[in-house]
């Protein structure tokens, strides 16, 4: 990619490509499910911002700066989530599906 374009993850984890896309000036999209990896990838994503050093930060001259937004999908989908971790068998699944 070159500077400003956007890159798009869907699966985010610990935020490496969230990281890496800022540093070199990419605009990213990262999704992430899991809410122990939210909070790593946010808590990483703060520390790039504050200049931390890791990673191609000294090939790049890093010095932090920038910002991102973080968003959650609306709590209509919790309810989903809820019923698929509670469903006991297929024949559960393909009920909540329909």
């Amino acid at each position: 990619t070159i500077e400003g374009e956007i890159v798009l993850d869907f699966f985010g984890g610990t935020g490496t490509t969230a990281a890496v896309s800022h540093k070199l000036k990419r605009q990213y999209i990262v999704v992430e499910q899991l809410e122990k990896h939210i909070d790593i990838c946010s808590r990483r994503m703060v520390k790039v911002i504050e200049g931390e050093q890791s990673g191609i930060s000294k090939r790049n001259n890093w010095q932090g700066g920038g910002s991102f937004v973080y968003l959650e999908l609306k709590k209509y989908n919790q309810t989903f989530l809820e019923q698929i971790e509670e469903a006991k068998d297929t024949e559960a699944l393909l009920q909540i599906w329909e």
